[in-house]
């Protein structure tokens, strides 16, 4: 992950990562990225509904 994305990021959203931090967050960040897209390339039944919460 890009250090100058993880800087401009952290600013934007206000997050206050220190730069001993910065290498911990790209491996977690390439990490999730990995993680979606695995989940992106599950497949789904195009009639297959989502559950809906009803309390």
């Amino acid at each position: 992950m890009n250090q100058d994305y993880i800087e401009a990021m952290s600013a934007a959203l206000g997050l206050d990562i220190r730069p001993e931090w910065r290498d911990g967050v790209a491996e977690y960040l390439a990490v999730a990225a990995r993680m979606a897209m695995l989940v992106e390339q599950a497949p789904v039944q195009e009639d297959e509904a989502a559950p809906v919460f009803r309390p």
